[in-house]
């Protein structure tokens, strides 16, 4: 059995821990904001905190990627919700704000970890994180996020220097 170890793995997200840029309506470095006018993008000890404002109900940013066809990919996100978000969406898909290939619905007030895996159907992947309250003035914490080809190594059998393949 192969075992793949993520931290030996290259995470191929941009600004997913230091959030660099965030600021007001602007979303970090990287990323594009859904472009709510009320969006809001700030840095909380450490935590990219996202906003919606007084009369948002929703808001969203997101990230294309470059993937490989038919190779697997783990998301790898902390999250935390304040009392007045409904829930967090994190997805990875073939278009903006699309969870075709993986998502997950978050609703933990907790500081929480959590992965998904999906396989990238193109070469681009869009990876996205989206707040969604019932009113405005609702935020969210994400942090710690990446995105590793994890499980995509040829597993085929090859001879080793003596001839045999090691079984």
């Amino acid at each position: 059995v192969e075992t793949i170890n993520q931290d030996d793995a290259t995470n191929i997200l941009t600004n997913g821990t230091d959030w660099t840029g965030a600021s007001g309506t602007t979303a970090p470095n990287g990323w594009t904001s859904a472009g709510h006018a009320e969006s809001a993008f700030t840095i909380d000890s450490g935590r990219l905190k996202i906003g919606n404002g007084a009369s948002n109900n929703m808001t969203a940013m997101h990230q294309n990627i470059t993937t490989v066809v038919g190779t697997t990919y783990t998301l790898y996100f902390d999250y935390e919700l304040h009392s007045s978000a409904q829930y967090l969406i994190f997805r990875a898909g073939t278009g903006t704000l699309n969870g075709g290939l993986g998502y997950f619905y978050g609703s933990s007030t907790s500081n929480t970890s959590y992965m998904f895996t999906f396989v990238a159907t193109g070469t681009s992947t869009n990876i996205s994180v989206q707040l969604q309250a019932t009113s405005g003035n609702a935020y969210i914490w994400v942090d710690n996020m990446y995105v590793k080809a994890i499980g995509d190594i040829n597993r085929s059998l090859k001879p080793d220097a003596a001839g045999s393949n090691g079984m």
